[in-house]
């Protein structure tokens, strides 16, 4: 193994790579079981809603442990309990306004009655999910002495008609868009892993020069740097941003434009502080560092010295060009450069 592929340069995609491909493991098999701990769920998704008799209700005592429970229930007859479920909306502790969003039946399945949450019309034939009944809504229903004396004509359960399969749709969504994030993401760490020269970063640091030296520079100043703020270390030549799953670094030398961003905050529209922020914009990429407004004062002149023909400080039109060409920019900073260094 040569010095360039013992480089740090090379050590940290790696590095990175690795942790990339570990979460990429955790986070599938962290889906896996959630997928296991869910397979009720999951046959009841696929294989329902399941036609239910009196027979199959009457052997539910717990519909929380019932297989089947995402059920179609044809009945003979409708009751309005006169139990209905309303949002309320407050202000202030005040009631301004409700909406009423289900009705409670009782529908006649068999010889009993299955209790049923519709936001419609009274059902004949009713499709949801049984669950089991809340102690709330248990004391709204069997509230008279008349209703208590018939809870034996009653399953121990209700049947909720909200959309069953609503969650199901969302989750296959975010897994189809999670299980293609971790393809990419994983192809892409598994290439950086046994080919780090495929790396962007490597690739460009490349460019710079023999890729060990250049390597061996950036270790090198990475120890005598001039600053660290948050995750980006200054130093001599570079700027290194250093996260958990990737690794920035932009050469100084490569400044275009820099500038101060002032953020103002506030609460309730009542002004609470300010953030200030240091942007430079390199080729290759940018680093935001926030720190106090003099830190910021301080990183743009040290930028300004190690870079002084890029361009420093914000206006309409500098941003409007760096936005909108930003070829054009670089080759006027360019020429800049060439002038300062005639110059000199």
């Amino acid at each position: 193994m040569g010095p360039a592929a013992d480089s740090w340069l090379l050590r940290a995609c790696r590095t990175r790579a690795v942790r990339q491909l570990v979460t990429c493991g955790l986070v599938a098999g962290g889906a896996l079981l959630l997928a296991v701990a869910n397979a009720r769920y999951i046959r009841n998704f696929a294989g329902g809603p399941y036609a239910t008799s009196e027979a199959d209700l009457a052997a539910i005592s717990d519909p929380e442990q019932a297989p089947r429970y995402f059920v179609q229930v044809a009945g003979t007859r409708t009751v309005d309990t006169g139990v209905e479920l309303y949002e309320v909306r407050e202000e202030h502790g005040r009631e301004t306004g409700r909406t009423l969003k289900a009705r409670y039946y009782a529908l006649l399945a068999g010889s009993r009655y299955l209790i049923v949450k519709s936001a419609g019309e009274p059902p004949n034939r009713a499709e949801g999910s049984l669950q089991r009944i809340p102690p709330e809504l248990d004391q709204h229903l069997f509230r008279t002495p008349k209703m208590q004396a018939n809870r034996g004509r009653f399953y121990p359960y209700y049947l909720e008609t909200d959309s069953f399969r609503t969650p199901g749709y969302w989750s296959i969504a975010v897994g189809l868009v999670a299980l293609i994030v971790i393809a990419l993401v994983s192809r892409s760490a598994w290439r950086k892993l046994g080919e780090p020269s495929s790396d962007p970063l490597v690739r460009r640091a490349s460019t710079w020069g023999e890729l060990a030296a250049v390597s061996a520079e950036i270790e090198r100043e990475l120890a005598q740097r001039w600053r660290r703020q948050g995750g980006t270390s200054i130093t001599d030549h570079y700027l290194v941003n250093e996260a958990f799953y990737s690794l920035q670094v932009l050469r100084l030398d490569d400044l275009l434009w820099a500038y101060k961003k002032v953020i103002k905050k506030s609460v309730n529209l009542i002004p609470v502080g300010k953030d200030y922020v240091a942007v430079l914009n390199c080729k290759g990429g940018a680093v935001e560092i926030k720190a106090k407004d003099p830190e910021v004062d301080d990183i743009l002149r040290y930028a300004a010295g190690r870079a002084p023909w890029a361009v420093f400080g914000h206006t309409k039109d500098v941003e409007t060009l760096f936005r909108k060409d930003a070829a054009a920019f670089a080759a006027i900073v360019a020429d800049r450069k060439r002038q300062h260094e005639a110059a000199a």
